[in-house]
């Protein structure tokens, strides 16, 4: 089911991404909604750290600015949607690097090679601004494993329901349509997906491994989902004419 305020909430944040100043009439207008709901949702965003300034004045709106700190240990949902929304992580301009957008937006040097491996370990699939926010719990886990390399033990249900467990390389995250799934390898095997909300268990282990510097979750993410869609099955389609029917006629 579709949250349609917090869908409402990341269309307004995007809409501040992609210009200076944004009255409240044009965002009420774009969204359909009154403009005080548009102060609600305002209010609400900033509630939840989206750093947003408001400007007074018939010319006024409001407008994003960037923060001037990023603790590179505490990326949870909302830290990475706050990341995304600043252009740290998937923004459409790839001409500038994950540091260069950094650098512009004031973060210090000391996290500058954080946002470089989050930039390549996280990433959001938005073609739907649906929002459940589903998995989010083994996050802090997860994102300390990925940053140290740190080899994981879980515990897991397949699809036939059993629940499985084993040791796997975290590659990265990925958040779609309000679920968190984890890009993880076997030991010996290749990157796979697993939802964490199927995730039953993460422990961190002793154990380390080489993160492989040419692997891009957002790469991988689209090549999987594209050969998802293809699919293993063909579909052939056979037509006949109906009984008593001319097909010639």
């Amino acid at each position: 089911m579709v949250d349609t305020a917090r869908a409402r909430q990341l269309g307004i944040v995007h809409v501040l991404r992609s210009r200076t100043t944004v009255p409240a009439r044009e965002l009420a207008s774009r969204f359909g909604v009154s403009e005080r709901t548009i102060y609600r949702d305002i209010t609400a965003l900033t509630a939840h750290g989206i750093p947003i300034q408001a400007t007074p004045g018939k010319v006024g709106g409001y407008r994003l600015s960037p923060e001037s700190a990023l603790d590179p240990l505490t990326i949870d949902s909302d830290h990475a949607l706050r990341l995304y929304v600043l252009g740290f992580l998937d923004t459409p301009d790839q001409s500038a690097s994950a540091e260069e957008r950094a650098r512009t937006a004031g973060v210090s040097d000391s996290v500058q090679d954080v946002i470089r491996r989050l930039a390549q370990r996280i990433h959001f699939d938005t073609a739907d601004w649906y929002w459940r926010d589903e998995g989010s719990g083994h996050l802090p886990v997860l994102r300390t494993a990925m940053l140290t390399a740190t080899v994981l033990e879980a515990t897991w249900r397949a699809k036939d329901g059993q629940h499985k467990t084993g040791l796997l390389k975290p590659y990265g995250t990925v958040w779609k349509a309000g679920e968190w799934h984890m890009v993880a390898a076997h030991p010996t095997g290749a990157p796979a997906r697993f939802r964490l909300n199927l995730v039953d268990r993460l422990q961190p282990t002793d154990l380390t491994f080489a993160y492989p510097e040419d692997f891009s979750v957002r790469e991988w993410w689209q090549q999987t989902m594209e050969d998802y869609g293809k699919g293993d099955v063909r579909v052939t389609l056979r037509v006949a004419p109906q009984p008593g029917t001319n097909c010639c006629a």
